[in-house]
C-alpha cells in the first residue's frame, strides 16, 4: 500500500471511530455500539505503525469492552477484539 492509501486509510478509519463513538455516547448500554466501535478501533490501531499510538488504542478498546465483559454481555465478536489487540 502506498504512503498516500495508507494516509486516507487512516482517515477514514478516524472518521468511522469517530461515528461510532458518538453513537455510543448517545447509548451507552448497547453492547452492539460498543463492539463496532471497538472494530473500528482496531482497524485504525492496525493501520497506524506508531506502537504508542496503538498501546492507545489499546486502552481505549479494553476501557469500553471490560465492563460489559464483567457484566457477561460481550458478544463473541468483542471477545474476538479483546483477542485482537492482546497481539499488539
Amino acid at each position: 500500500m502506498t504512503a498516500r492509501k495508507s494516509d486516507e486509510a487512516r482517515r477514514l478509519f478516524v472518521m468511522a471511530a469517530d461515528i461510532r463513538r458518538v453513537l455510543y455516547r448517545r447509548e451507552p448500554d448497547r453492547v452492539d455500539l460498543v463492539e463496532e466501535l471497538a472494530v473500528a478501533l482496531g482497524l485504525l490501531g492496525d493501520a497506524c505503525s506508531e506502537n504508542d499510538v496503538r498501546s492507545e488504542i489499546a486502552g481505549e478498546i479494553r476501557s469500553f469492552l471490560v465492563s460489559f465483559e464483567e457484566r457477561g454481555v460481550l458478544t463473541q465478536k468483542g471477545r474476538a477484539v479483546l483477542d485482537w489487540i492482546r497481539d499488539w
